[in-house]
């Protein structure tokens, strides 16, 4: 099977993650509640470079998955890119990021409230990574 990635549309998704972690965690909206609720800044942490760097990694490894799960869900259901691009996203961050993310929350004994906090900021990023790449692939 050939899968066919649009690579300016997954760098542009992967820097989109740092727009949208940005936005996300600013105090006036997210930001101050989630450092209230874990008691970390998440604006500082213990290791900048191993956090932005992991970050951007890690979320380089989403957009070509992303991309990926796109081009072949847009082929097998004769779909155009961006509902392709966004159903994709939502089942693979329903599936395997949130639900995921559930059982570490309970093994720690986390608030819910972060993981709402949370899975919503990974919601939105891989939404516009999807959005990216709906509308560039």
């Amino acid at each position: 099977m050939d899968i066919s990635l649009d690579w300016p549309a997954v760098v542009l998704a992967t820097l989109s993650t740092m727009v949208v972690g940005t936005v996300w965690y600013r105090p006036e909206v997210f930001g101050r509640r989630w450092q209230a609720l874990t008691g970390k800044d998440p604006n500082a942490p213990a290791n900048r470079a191993l956090a932005y760097g992991g970050s951007f990694a890690a979320s380089a490894v989403t957009a070509v998955v992303l991309a990926a799960a796109t081009d072949v869900l847009a082929r097998d259901q004769d779909l155009d890119a961006l509902p392709a691009a966004l159903l994709a996203a939502g089942v693979l961050w329903l599936g395997f990021t949130a639900a995921r993310m559930v059982v570490h929350d309970l093994f720690a004994s986390r608030d819910p409230r972060i993981w709402l906090l949370d899975a919503g900021y990974e919601l939105a990023t891989v939404l516009v990574m999807a959005v990216i790449i709906g509308l560039l692939g």
